[in-house]
This record gives structure tokens, C-alpha cells and sequence, in this order.
């Protein structure tokens, strides 16, 4: 498909919006399990795909209408075998287990002995590996505009009339996200400090051996240190008191109370299996995610390898696409010249099996067209209530990490998607409002653990909102009014 037809086609297609911090070399890999390698466990793909990036930040649009077609299919082999999940969670488990040791391994490896061809099939098979541990769940995000819906028909068709509250918290882990997992470990940490622990260091040495991968995101991959997390510690220690330590963990360890609502709601059996299949994606969505934070520390580590060698900056690199990597000593410097190039725009495209890449002016005009065929459907600024409650305050629309500092507590939170490192500027707001996801995703989750009204998936909140907009947030109804 040349350009020209490839602009044709766009309009076609009913696109879904997903998007955040991103480099083309990390964020094109669950692209490529979606595309091709996940038919060979779920017999399914997600059809038309497209991934733009510009300046560490990028768009993925997803065909709506194969997602519906997804999600619905999962649906029917959950409902005839409601182990499903299960072995497919069992079978995930095996290829995890191969995936973490070859984590650890490029954690220690000695690289100076590899030759250079040896070096990028050594990335190769490193990046087989982290595409195989997307295959078996990658369809989660396939319920994101529709797993509500399918909860409201549920409802309707067993006439259920369960509260909203109750409903988040059946929807909801009954594990802790591997966030609050952190949070509560190295809350513990700041305690014995503040005891005057000895052995703090050892303590803080065995956490970072644990986390040190946990504030990444597909466009800033940093590997923490010790260092990095006796800094946190300091500023921990400095701004709180042993007894607002107490609290937050008080506060953050509640057990989840999903058993209760589901005895107080009186479901029956076949209600609970219905309720079981989204607590599980909650769950399974957040150890991905953990994965995939693994994965791209891993990825970061030889791709900066290859960066030395080639006397390149890193992050030049990182506008690869994954599959071009294991070329990358054949490209002569104009070649690698062209990458920056990819920084000011460039988008790649899959209308079928194979990507397609369009870069600056074309990647441009691609990327305004799947926009004005989303904004063309979504007039209201509405979404899917993620956790319950109303809140009033200014917007503060948050792309990248940089601008967390001038997030400020009761602002409003307006983004794409939240994301493991929005946890520090997450606890400020009033609310959250995003433009992508579905009752399983990470805003989700997060805003139920942390009780934060939250309204999710109206593709279009950080277009029509404007920063410093006062705004009413309604996540009983889904809704968001803008006041002035």
C-alpha cells in the first residue's frame, strides 16, 4: 500500500486511541505481538494498527471493531471453559520463568567478549523472548473500550442492581498492584529509619535488588540504584513523621473487601464466574506490566551496548524500530543520521501483517487524520467510571514525566493513560480523567486502591480539555463538565 492509498484507507477504519511516554524501540514490541505472534496461542490478532511517536511520545490506535470482535471471543471460551484463563495463565507462567532468567542474565553478562554480530543476535534473541511473554494476555486490552458495557449488559440482563461502589470492588484484584507492593515495602523501610535501623542498608540493598525496574515506562527506561532509592528514602524522612508513615501504610494495606461484597450482593455462581474473569484481567494486566518493565530495563542495558559502539547516543537508538536493530552495524552514518529525523515525527502502520513506515510531513498528515476520524465520534466528554465519587478542580493536562512538577495537590489529573511512574502525582489529585482504557487498566486499578473518583476511556479529555479549565468530575456517572 503506497501513501497516497494508505491516506484513503485511514478514514476507513473505526480507531481506538491508547497512548503515553514512548519510544519506538521499546513500544513496538507488544505491536509486533498483536500484529503476528500472538495468533499462534489465541488463534486471534488485533487487526489495523498504527504507533506514532514524537519527541519520546507516542499514539497507538488499535481498529475498535476487531476489539469488540476480540474481546467477545474470549468471552464465549470463558463462559464454555471457565478454566480458560487459568491454563492460559499457567502456560504464561512457564514462559515468564525462561523470560526472568534471561532478564538476570543480561543484568550480569559480560558483553566486551561478544563480537558485534554476536551482540544484535544476542538482542534478537533477547527481543523473540520478550515478544513471546506479550502473546498470552496482550488481548487485554481488547475489553478496554467495551469491558464495561459487557459488565452493564450483565447487570441488566440478571436484573442486578449492585451500588457502584460495590461493583469497583468486584471488578477489582484481590492482589495488590505491584505499586502498592513497592509502597508498602519501602514504607517499611522508612520506619526503620526512622528507628535508626543498623542494618538499613542491607535492607535498602534487598529492595533494590527487587525493584529496580519499577518506575519505567516505554520512554524512560532508567535502571534504579541503591543510591537512587536512599534518596527517596532521605526525602522520605525529611518530610514525614513516624506516625503519617503509620497512617498511609494503615491506609494502603486494607484488605480488599471484594469477598464481602460479593456475600453482601448475593450473587450466584454463574454472577461470581461473570465477576472472576475481570478481576483476574485486573490481576494479570498488572504482573504484564510488571514484566514488560523488566523486559525494557533488560532491552535498555544492550541497546546501550550497541550504542558505544557504535559512538551513538542511546537515545537516538530508541527510535529504531525493534526489527532493525539486528542491522544496525550494516547502516553507514547517513543511515543513522535519519533517526533523528524520527524524533520530530514518524508513524508506522499495519493494515495488515506487515508495518509500513511514513516519516515527518507524512507521518504528520497520517497521524491528523486518525485523530479527526476519532474526534469526529466522541462529542461528549464522557467515559467509564474506573472508582466512584465527584470532585471540582483545575486541569492539569500530564504527558511526560517532566511535567509532574507543576501537577500540585487537588489538581485534576488529564491524561492519556496513567502509568506506574504517575504514582507520585496520583495521590495529589482530586480526580483522574483519562482519554484510553477500560475497567482493567491501570488508572483503574489504582484509583480504587487509592479511592480517587476516576473516569476513563472518553478518548478525546486531553483534546477538548484545556489546561487550567475548572472542571467537574462526576465518576458515579462518567461524566466530566467543564464550569469555566
Amino acid at each position: 500500500m503506497n501513501t497516497s492509498q494508505m491516506k484513503r484507507w485511514i478514514p476507513k477504519v473505526h480507531w481506538y486511541l491508547q497512548g503515553g511516554e514512548m519510544k519506538p524501540v521499546y513500544g513496538l514490541v507488544p505491536a509486533i505481538a498483536c500484529k503476528k505472534t500472538m495468533q499462534r496461542i489465541l488463534k486471534l490478532n488485533y487487526g489495523p494498527l498504527a504507533v506514532h511517536a514524537r519527541h519520546g511520545h507516542a499514539f497507538w490506535f488499535m481498529d475498535k471493531d476487531q476489539m469488540m470482535k476480540m474481546a467477545k471471543t474470549i468471552l464465549r471460551r470463558y463462559h464454555k471453559d471457565t478454566k480458560y484463563l487459568d491454563k492460559l495463565y499457567k502456560t504464561w507462567q512457564k514462559e515468564l520463568k525462561t523470560f526472568y532468567a534471561l532478564v538476570d542474565e543480561v543484568n550480569t553478562k559480560n558483553f566486551k567478549k561478544l563480537t558485534n554480530r554476536e551482540l544484535t543476535l544476542y538482542y534478537k534473541a533477547f527481543l523473540k523472548a520478550h515478544i513471546n511473554v506479550w502473546n498470552h494476555f496482550i488481548f487485554i486490552d481488547a475489553f478496554d473500550p467495551y469491558g464495561d458495557q459487557f459488565v452493564q449488559d450483565h447487570l441488566k440482563k440478571n436484573k442486578l442492581d449492585i451500588a457502584k461502589e460495590d461493583l469497583s470492588a468486584l471488578l477489582q484484584s484481590p492482589l495488590p498492584s505491584y505499586i502498592t507492593e513497592e509502597n508498602i515495602a519501602f514504607l517499611q523501610i522508612v520506619q526503620k529509619a526512622l528507628k535508626k535501623d543498623r542494618k538499613l542498608n542491607d535492607y535498602l540493598v534487598e529492595h533494590q535488588k527487587k525493584f529496580y525496574w519499577f518506575r519505567n515506562n516505554y520512554g524512560h527506561v532508567k535502571y534504579m540504584t541503591v543510591e537512587d532509592f536512599y534518596k527517596r528514602l532521605h526525602m522520605f524522612v525529611q518530610k514525614h513523621s513516624a506516625q503519617e508513615i503509620k497512617e498511609e501504610l494503615k491506609q494502603i494495606q486494607k484488605i480488599s473487601d471484594r469477598d464481602k461484597v460479593m456475600q453482601k450482593c448475593k450473587l450466584s455462581k454463574a454472577d461470581r464466574v461473570f465477576f472472576d474473569l475481570f478481576s483476574k484481567l485486573t490481576s494479570y494486566r498488572d504482573e504484564r506490566k510488571k514484566m514488560n518493565l523488566l523486559g525494557l530495563t533488560a532491552a535498555r542495558y544492550v541497546l546501550y551496548k550497541i550504542s558505544k559502539r557504535l559512538e551513538i547516543d542511546v537515545g537516538t537508538l530508541e527510535y529504531l524500530a525493534p526489527w532493525e536493530v539486528k542491522d544496525i552495524f550494516h547502516w553507514d552514518r547517513k543511515k543513522l543520521f535519519t533517526l533523528r529525523g524520527r524524533k520530530e515525527n514518524c508513524i508506522w502502520i499495519a493494515p495488515e501483517r506487515d508495518f509500513h513506515y511514513f516519516g515527518m510531513d507524512d507521518a504528520k498528515e497520517m497521524f491528523d487524520l486518525i485523530n479527526k476520524s476519532i474526534m469526529s465520534k466522541h462529542e461528549e466528554l464522557k467515559g467509564v467510571t474506573a472508582s466512584v465519587g465527584k470532585a471540582k478542580g483545575r486541569v492539569k493536562i500530564i504527558h511526560l514525566v517532566k511535567d509532574f512538577p507543576r501537577f500540585e495537590k487537588g489538581d485534576i489529573l488529564v491524561t492519556q493513560m496513567t502509568r506506574p511512574e504517575f504514582t507520585p502525582i496520583l495521590k495529589k489529585a482530586a480526580a483522574i480523567v483519562t482519554d484510553e482504557g477500560g475497567i482493567t487498566s491501570h488508572a483503574a486499578i489504582v484509583s480504587r486502591e487509592l479511592g480517587i473518583p476516576c473516569v476513563i476511556g472518553t478518548q478525546i479529555a486531553t483534546k477538548k480539555l484545556k489546561e487550567g479549565d475548572l472542571i467537574e468530575v462526576d465518576a458515579d456517572h462518567g461524566r466530566v463538565k467543564i464550569l469555566r
